[in-house]
C-alpha cells in the first residue's frame, strides 16, 4: 500500500492559511527591478471596456493541479554563513524566507547525509559491512543542518520537510566512494539501504521534523565529482517494488516513497519503467524533478495523472544572482507548473557570496551573506520567489490563463482571490491590459523593463 502523510498535516496547513492575514481585499500590485524591488504600487482601476483586447486573462473557472507549497534546501554551507552574523540577523533572514510576511515558505528540502554543499563527504553509517545499521547516526547533523531546520520552523512550525540521498554510504556502492559508482546489486545490500532509507525518515522525526516523504535517490543520471550514485529506471523500479517500498510498509514509515530527483529529459527512462509497473507504482506517490526533468514532467503529467509531481531543485546559476537569472527561473517556474508541478522548491537559501560547492562551482543563491563584512544581500531570485511564495498559499490552485502575453502564471487562492504573477524581460517599460473572469472589467498597467509583478485579485 502507498505511504500517505497524515490528512491532518495538510488540513492543518490549510487551516494556518485561512485563519493567516490573506490576500487582499481590494486589487493590490507589488512590483520587482534590480533596482526598486518589492515596491508596492497604485492598484490600477477596474475598468468597464467591452471592445478591450486583454493581453492577459485569468480564468477563475479553470482550475488545474493544486499547489501543495514553496521552499528551499538546508545544505550545510548555507548554515555555517548564518552563523557567521549576530543572532538577531540571522533571525530575520530566517523570518524574511519562512514567515508569511516574506516568502512564506511552507516545505523544504534535507540531503541524507552530504550534499555537494556540505562542509566535507559523510553518510549517516559510515561503518563498513554494518548490514544491521547498528552505527547508523545523525549526531553530526545535530550541529548544522537540524539547527538550520529549527530555526525554520521556530518561524514555520508545520514545515513539510522530504529527503533524499546524493549517495548510499559508500560502502553500499561497487566503487567504495561517495562519487559516481552504483549501488550494489547484492540483496543483503540493497535490504540494508532499503532500511537506511527507513532509518533517516524515523530519526529526522524523532528529531520533530515533519518528514513527509523520501526519494530514492538525488539526480540519478549524475556522475559527477559531488556524492553520487548512478541508476537506471528499471534499477529503481526493481529496488522500490522489492526493497524499499515492501520495508516502508512492513516499518509503517509514516512518509510517502517518491520517484526522483530526476534530472532525465525522457519520460520512458525512468517515470514509464516505474510507474508502468503496477507493483512498483502501488508503493509512489508521487514524481520528482530537476534540471533536465523540466522537459520530462509534461509527458509524465499526461501519461500518469494521478500522481503528484514536483520541481525538486531549481536550476543554481553560475554565481551572478542577477535579473537575468531571475527571469530564467521565472521560466522554469512557468514550464513546471504548467507541466503538473505542485510545488517548487529553490536550491540554495543562503549562502556566500559566489557561493562555491565542494567540488568548485559557484552558485546562485536568494540571500548571500558576506562572513568579513556581515553584509547582506537579497538577489532578485529572492524576490522573485516571494513573488509567488508569499500569494500563493497551500490549497491554491493553478488558473488556466489566455491571451499573448508569454510571462505568466496564475493562482485561485482558498478564498477565491486570483492570484498573478507576469514579467516583462524586455529592455523597454510595456503596457499590459488584464482581464480576470469573474468581476468584469480590465485593468491596465505599465509593466517596468525588467520586472516582476504580482496583481491580485479580490475573490468575485
Amino acid at each position: 500500500m502507498r505511504q500517505l502523510v497524515p490528512f491532518f498535516f495538510f488540513a492543518f496547513l490549510m487551516m494556518l492559511w485561512l485563519a493567516a492575514p490573506g490576500m487582499a481585499a481590494e486589487l493590490s500590485w507589488v512590483c520587482t527591478t534590480a533596482a526598486q524591488p518589492w515596491k508596492n504600487q497604485p492598484a490600477p482601476q477596474l475598468e468597464n471596456d467591452a471592445n478591450a483586447v486583454p493581453d492577459v486573462v485569468v480564468q477563475r473557472r479553470q482550475l488545474l493541479q493544486q499547489v501543495d507549497g514553496f521552499g528551499g534546501c538546508f545544505n550545510e554551507l548555507g548554515w555555517k554563513v548564518l552563523l557567521a552574523l549576530p543572532q538577531e540577523e540571522r533571525e530575520k533572514i530566517v523570518r524574511d524566507l519562512f514567515a508569511d510576511e516574506g516568502c512564506g515558505f511552507t516545505l523544504a528540502r534535507l540531503p541524507i547525509g552530504a550534499s555537494d554543499y556540505a562542509r566535507d563527504w559523510y553518510s549517516l553509517d559510515d561503518t563498513p559491512g554494518d548490514l544491521e545499521l547498528a552505527h547508523f547516526s545523525i549526531d553530526r547533523d545535530r550541529s548544522y543542518l537540524l539547527r538550520y531546520v529549527k530555526a525554520a520552523m521556530s518561524v514555520r512550525p508545520e514545515l513539510g520537510v522530504w529527503i533524499s540521498a546524493w549517495s548510499p554510504p559508500a560502502w553500499m556502492k561497487d566503487n567504495n566512494r561517495y562519487n559516481s559508482g552504483h549501488l550494489k546489486t547484492d540483496p543483503a545490500i540493497q535490504t540494508a539501504y532499503a532500511a537506511y532509507l527507513a532509518k533517516a525518515v524515523a530519526a529526522y522525526q524523532q528529531e520533530g521534523l515533519r518528514v513527509y516523504a523520501c526519494m530514492v535517490q538525488n539526480e540519478p543520471k549524475s556522475n559527477s565529482k559531488y556524492p553520487t550514485c548512478v541508476w537506471t529506471g528499471p534499477q529503481e523500479r526493481d529496488f522500490i517494488r522489492d526493497y524499499m517500498g515492501p520495508t516502508f510498509h512492513d516499518k509503517h514509515v509514516n512518509a510517502q516513497l517518491w520517484l526522483g530527483t530526476l534530472n532525465d529529459g525522457d519520460v520512458n527512462d525512468f517515470a514509464v519503467p516505474v510507474l508502468s509497473d503496477p507493483a512498483a507504482a502501488a508503493f509512489v506517490a508521487g514524481v520528482a524533478y530537476q534540471w533536465e526533468g523540466r522537459d520530462a514532467i509534461a509527458p509524465t503529467h499526461q501519461r500518469f495523472p494521478k500522481f503528484k509531481l514536483m520541481q525538486s531543485e531549481s536550476e543554481c546559476g553560475k554565481g551572478a544572482d542577477s535579473i537575468a537569472d531571475a527571469e530564467h527561473t521565472f521560466g522554469l517556474l512557468r514550464t513546471y507548473f504548467n507541466g503538473g508541478a505542485g510545488s517548487y522548491f529553490y536550491w540554495n537559501m543562503v549562502l556566500q557570496p559566489k557561493g562555491k560547492s565542494t567540488w568548485g562551482w559557484t552558485q546562485n543563491a536568494m540571500i548571500t551573506v558576506d562572513p568579513d563584512s556581515k553584509a547582506v544581500t537579497y538577489h532578485p531570485e529572492f524576490y522573485l520567489m516571494k513573488h509567488v511564495s508569499h500569494f500563493v498559499r497551500p490549497g491554491s490552485h493553478l488558473a488556466s490563463t489566455t491571451g499573448p502575453w508569454k510571462d505568466k502564471l496564475a493562482f485561485i487562492a482558498p478564498d477565491g482571490s486570483a492570484v498573478l504573477l507576469i514579467g516583462n524581460s524586455a529592455n523597454q517599460p510595456l503596457p499590459v491590459t488584464i482581464g480576470v473572469e469573474g468581476p468584469s472589467g480590465i485593468v491596465r498597467a505599465t509593466l517596468p523593463s525588467h520586472s516582476f509583478s504580482t496583481f491580485v485579485f479580490p475573490a468575485s
